[in-house]
């Protein structure tokens, strides 16, 4: 057996009825069939619990390939094309966990490759009361105890406005500890702040996030802000770019 022209049009009819775009007689012909072979019938439950049947279509041509190369030697036998369907599609269901992780991992490592630790820029006045206090936060920030550095600059901050160069601090701190879904919500209030030193960076640490959530459309649209703009991220922002356009072509 191998995956003939009839078996993927099988599988492609089995998809499209998930999707509800079969006319009234394919869909009675398919309902036919679920009611006469109960492995169809669970390979179509288990497809019917993913969020979109289409991500399944980008991996099908692998299965069947994959099929194709392990069973050329096999003795003929009276599998039907809906079973070879459904055989595919239970295949597609164990490794659609391993295939989705894989994918996620591609704009993890885009991610890990881009992020980095903004400097520690902090002017300390003569005569601030908590002078000592920044000091030993940042300390901790530059040498990547950011679990510490994020204690202690939380503390700082409960006297700070929102904007401080201290709340900045905390929040990229969080970004590297793993908090991003915080770490976004306190960058965004330096996104509206024109005069501020740190808006062109919480504009890129966002988009990293947004990056590695696999919004890359999000991504995209601040990246190419900041593309525009003066400064140190309008080249790095240029970079990612053109690597998420390779990543994307190669997917």
């Amino acid at each position: 057996m191998t995956s003939t022209p009839s078996s993927q049009m099988q599988y492609q009819r089995l998809t499209s009825y998930l999707r509800g775009s079969l006319s009234p007689e394919e869909k009675g012909i398919v309902e036919e069939q679920l009611e006469q072979d109960p492995f169809l019938q669970d390979a179509v439950k288990g497809l019917q619990n993913l969020e979109s049947v289409d991500q399944l279509d980008k991996q099908n041509r692998l299965i069947h390939q994959q099929l194709d190369k392990h069973i050329k030697n096999v003795r003929p036998t009276s599998i039907s094309g809906w079973q070879y369907a459904a055989i595919a599609a239970m295949i597609l269901l164990a490794l659609l966990p391993i295939l989705t992780s894989f994918m996620a991992s591609e704009q993890e490592l885009l991610y890990a490759r881009y992020v980095d630790v903004y400097p520690n820029n902090i002017p300390i006045y003569r005569g601030e009361t908590d002078k000592a206090d920044i000091m030993f936060a940042m300390a901790e920030y530059e040498t990547g105890n950011f679990n510490k550095a994020k204690q202690m600059l939380e503390e700082l901050n409960r006297s700070q406005p929102a904007s401080s160069p201290t709340y900045f601090y905390e929040q990229v701190a969080r970004l590297h500890l793993g908090e991003y879904e915080v770490a976004q919500k306190g960058l965004s209030v330096y996104l509206d702040a024109d005069s501020s030193e740190y808006q062109h960076a919480a504009k890129w640490y966002i988009a990293l996030i947004h990056l590695r959530n696999g919004d890359t459309e999000q991504a995209a649209l601040q990246l190419l802000e900041l593309q525009k703009a003066d400064g140190r991220y309008s080249r790095k922002s240029a970079d990612l770019l053109q690597d998420l356009k390779t990543q994307l072509s190669v997917d």
